[in-house]
């Protein structure tokens, strides 16, 4: 039975880890992220999700990974790892939990809300409860006491029903002993990664090619369906490029306002003299964009808070702002360009979306090759894919063991764990390309190696481990019979989906 349980965890492991590390932040510490659009980002069993609910989870994850990897975590890379995908999610388990909690008799009364309100660190001033740091919290985040309050509420209950799922499980002695033999061996892998968009990109497309392919109705209704659906890819809203230098500052905290405000006129002191992008890789405090030389890419309204939207529109090209407050501290930003509203009808379209579909099916037969010849000869696959696309090379994984969530570069899927524990010799190769949404991966292993330190794991431990598998295995469980509505626009030309059922965008 808990094998059943942990199997059924495991692909829903990386909702829940980031559901328990942004719960706090969801509604009212992650900033008004695009605050100005309403509406439903999903409906769970008749309890809407609003859009702004949605992406502050959205902005939140998206720091969290800039922090993780050190701030690589551009478009792209968001579209690889299906943040928006996980952000609905998060939002989705929250509500379905809190639901359940509830019906299984858990409550959280009126004094432990208040203990909770008064004890938050972001309404504390000179260490005690400041009843002006929390009007001025709910009027910033527009909200009422009582809705407050209501997720305050939620955030326990869901509390309250992971540990009644700790308190109640304990794993036998013999289980606690084969979860430390799979804690002690370390597997190491090496891979290829095989992002279907970049080949694609990469694939040779002759325009006689593409316009064959447009010469056929069905494919030309194909390309007229994508058109429709990716309109935001041809009709894009004024964008600008810009550079940050943040020190951060909690609003609220005097001292802390104090000092920040301090450093950032100095730095922009700096600024007149010596390089922007430099001065951000010294300075700023947004892991983001900081090894970026504070580069935020381009961006339109509605991304940012409003401080710093509002401060960056306002420049010419070129121009560096004054400092700018914002919740998250303060900014110095300078404007590289902007772009103008873009339009471009189906008939300037056309040409291009062909070209990408004959790519992507050029892309997809090379894959195919690759994937017959990879059951009889996987080394020699290897070796053509290699030669066809010099951009690829093979990269390690580093340690990790068979109890692990994740494996790491690749991600969590207990699918790819259990074939790579079946790969028993070093050199071994995975007969068959390993899918992963947009990804796939050619998979070859490397000696094993025994931590004799793990089994030092005591049983306290196992019973978090445990316990955590089967209330995520349950958690997960509660979709299949709720009724779920997801806002498929959320996703715009990302090309996700968050499951279950859908209904169209406003």
């Amino acid at each position: 039975m808990i094998g059943f349980w942990r199997k059924r965890s495991k692909n829903f492991v990386v909702y829940f880890m980031f559901f328990a590390i942004t719960l706090v932040f969801v509604f009212w510490g992650a900033g008004r992220f695009g605050s100005s659009v309403g509406g439903a980002a999903a409906i769970v069993n008749d309890r809407a999700i609003t859009v702004q609910e949605y992406r502050n989870a959205l902005q939140r994850i998206v720091e969290f990974y800039s922090q993780m990897m050190q701030g690589n975590f551009d478009e792209e890379t968001q579209k690889q790892y299906r943040i928006r995908e996980t952000a609905i999610n998060q939002l989705i388990n929250r509500e379905l939990v809190a639901e359940n909690a509830q019906a299984m008799g858990l409550l959280v009364t009126d004094d432990e809300v208040r203990s909770a309100v008064v004890e938050l660190p972001i309404l504390q001033k000179d260490g005690r409860f400041s009843r002006e740091n929390y009007d001025s919290m709910l009027k910033y985040y527009r909200m009422t006491p009582g809705q407050f309050e209501a997720d305050l509420r939620k955030n326990a209950l869901i509390e309250k029903s992971r540990r009644l799922f700790e308190t109640s499980i304990r794993p036998s002695d013999l289980e606690v002993e084969k979860e430390n033999l799979l804690k002690a061996t370390k597997l190491n892998v090496e891979y290829l990664r095989l992002d279907t968009m970049t080949l694609s990109s990469k694939v040779s497309v002759a325009e006689k090619d593409v316009q064959d392919f447009l010469s056929q109705p069905t494919n030309k209704q194909k390309v007229k369906e994508y058109f429709d659906l990716h309109k935001n890819e041809f009709n894009k809203d004024p964008q600008i490029k810009a550079r940050h230098i943040l020190i951060k500052a909690a609003k609220g905290d005097k001292k802390a306002e104090d000092a920040a405000k301090l450093k950032i006129s100095e730095i922009q002191a700096e600024v007149k003299s010596h390089d922007f992008a430099t001065l951000a890789k010294k300075y700023s405090d947004d892991p983001g964009s900081k090894e970026k030389g504070g580069d935020l890419g381009w961006f339109g309204r509605g991304r940012m808070v409003p401080e710093f939207e509002k401060a960056a529109f306002d420049l010419a090209e070129g121009q560096v702002s004054a400092p700018v407050q914002s919740p998250f501290g303060f900014h110095i930003i300078k404007l590289e360009r902007r772009q103008a509203a873009q339009s471009t009808t189906f008939e300037k379209a056309q040409f291009d979306i062909g070209r990408k579909m004959v790519a992507s099916k050029k892309a997809a037969d090379i894959l195919g090759h690759i994937e017959m010849k990879m059951v009889q000869d996987p080394q020699g696959a290897a070796k053509e894919l290699l030669a066809a696309n010099k951009d690829l090379k093979w990269e390690e994984t580093g340690t990790f063991s068979l109890f692990d969530d994740q494996i790491p570069k690749i991600g969590d899927n207990g699918d790819l764990m259990a074939e790579i524990a079946d790969l028993k010799n070093e050199n071994s190769y995975l007969p068959h390309i390993f899918k992963s949404g947009e990804m796939g991966y050619l998979i070859k292993t490397k000696p094993p190696k025994k931590d004799s330190k793990e089994d030092a794991k005591n049983k306290s431990d196992s019973t978090k481990d445990l316990s955590r598998s089967v209330y995520i295995a349950w958690s997960s469980k509660l979709r299949e019979t709720a009724k779920i509505k997801i806002n498929q626009q959320l996703f715009g030309d990302s090309n996700q989906s968050a499951g279950d059922d859908n209904y169209p965008g406003y």
